[in-house]
């Protein structure tokens, strides 16, 4: 029997773990002359969500660089 707990850290791993995948098999994009728009869109995006809930799970610092990884790919 899980609990609320142990489920929402659970979700927060699997989700955390999808996006830490997505920014490191496409931020090579970064090196091309001209992005796609919707991959950069979607960097910022997961970078944007990864700084929300780890900052949600007590995690600052992470939080804290996620935050200006997305600030980075707003731009």
């Amino acid at each position: 029997m899980s609990t609320p707990a142990a489920d929402n850290l659970e979700l927060f791993s699997q989700s955390a773990f999808e996006q830490l995948q997505f920014l490191r098999e496409y931020a090579g994009v970064l090196l091309d002359p001209y992005p796609a728009p919707e991959v950069i869109g979607h960097l910022y995006n997961s970078s944007q969500s990864l700084a929300e809930s780890t900052a949600q799970f007590g995690l600052p610092l992470f939080s804290e660089i996620a935050g200006k990884l997305a600030h980075l790919f707003q731009y």
